[in-house]
């Protein structure tokens, strides 16, 4: 390890519904917008009803799913090759 360098690295993630750097990243949205951007109201509620909203915050879960196997991803490769991802 170069002198200097960090001994204990620290991977995380940020998240936010509209990205980070779109003109729209500052704005919230509630969840019910979300899940009918992303689709997944059109696969509930009745067959010739509107679209409903799901039961539970299946996109907050999804998203931190998938934050999470995107950082076990990181370390396994940072172990696998000895890379760091860049910054």
């Amino acid at each position: 390890m170069a002198a200097g360098a960090d001994a204990s690295p620290r991977h995380y993630v940020s998240l936010g519904a509209n990205g980070q750097t779109a003109a729209s990243a500052d704005v919230t949205e509630p969840l019910s917008i979300a899940q009918g951007m992303g689709g997944i109201m059109h696969v509930t509620g009745e067959r010739d009803g509107p679209p409903n909203s799901v039961g539970l915050p299946i996109c907050d879960l999804g998203t931190g799913m998938w934050a999470a196997q995107g950082i076990l991803a990181a370390l396994y490769e940072r172990q696998r090759t000895g890379i760091r991802a860049p910054r």
